[in-house]
């Protein structure tokens, strides 16, 4: 969503003029042109600011970058226009944009093993040796029947009911339910779906 302001505006006497903008969230850009004419406008500076809301002792702001114009001559009695605009960054972009981060870093340094949950339901058996290979030992058939050792344990975990049971096939596809609410950002996600082999 975009927010503009435009005015314009004569400076008291001549001279170096400096520009500073400040925003809550999103980017802002000002924009001054030569004259009043805002067909040759050009940006005097910009900001980019994403809202840390973590709560977690993180700092207030985090990937900022400040912009600021610099001198600018301007002279007495003339009139110049100024806008202002004001990009609001939604919830779904700082999503794509964390998800892009992390993804890069993961496949940046890929040395390990990755296992799909569809994979994993369609056959235990199979991605379980895939896994114990890859770490270089053996598969244990007792491994398929995991859930007969959780049932005999005291396990202090919200996940008990999960583990003292057979893999279940009830989330696959669950994430369709959120679909249409992710449809903005699929295309700028769908590289890395291809990479890890997401549906």
């Amino acid at each position: 969503m975009e927010h503009a302001r435009a005015a314009t505006f004569c400076p008291p006497v001549n001279g170096d003029y400096e520009f500073r903008i400040s925003a809550g969230n999103g980017q802002v850009r000002l924009w001054l042109g030569s004259d009043e004419d805002p067909t040759d406008r050009v940006i005097a500076g910009q900001i980019s600011v994403t809202r840390n809301r973590s709560g977690f002792g993180a700092p207030a702001d985090v990937n900022v970058s400040r912009q600021e114009s610099g001198p600018i001559p301007l002279e007495a009695g003339q009139r110049y226009y100024i806008e202002t605009v004001h990009k609001y960054s939604s919830g779904e972009e700082r999503l794509a944009k964390h998800h892009i981060d992390l993804m890069d870093i993961w496949l940046a340094v890929r040395e390990w093993i990755e296992t799909r949950y569809e994979d994993v339901v369609a056959n235990l058996e199979n991605e379980g040796r895939r896994v114990t290979g890859f770490l270089g030992l053996a598969w244990p058939d007792e491994q398929r029947r995991f859930y007969e050792c959780s049932r005999t344990k005291t396990l202090y975990s919200p996940t008990y009911r999960d583990v003292a049971q057979p893999v279940y096939s009830r989330s696959v596809g669950r994430w369709r339910a959120y679909e249409k609410h992710l449809a903005p950002i699929v295309p700028v996600l769908e590289l890395y779906c291809q990479k890890l082999r997401c549906e």
